[in-house]
């Protein structure tokens, strides 16, 4: 995950999850980038052009086009 607000995530059995940078080489290699929170510092059309699918439920990327032969988008 990449939360710029949350650098590591704790779960109650005791594992955590660390924050990633939002690299190009993150987002060509993740299977499905989704979007839970609208922060304002991502670049969402860098997302969107990098990542092969995005799920966003935010609607941040409503006002995206969507190119031929970039990620495949479901907005909800």
């Amino acid at each position: 995950y990449h939360d710029p607000h949350v650098p590591v995530f704790r779960l109650p059995d005791g594992t955590s999850s660390q924050s990633v940078s939002l690299t190009d080489e993150v987002l060509r290699a993740s299977d499905c980038v989704v979007i839970v929170a609208p922060h304002t510092n991502v670049d969402y059309g860098r997302v969107v052009s990098l990542a092969s699918a995005v799920v966003d439920t935010r609607g941040v990327t409503r006002h995206l086009p969507i190119e031929e032969g970039g990620a495949i988008v479901m907005r909800l």
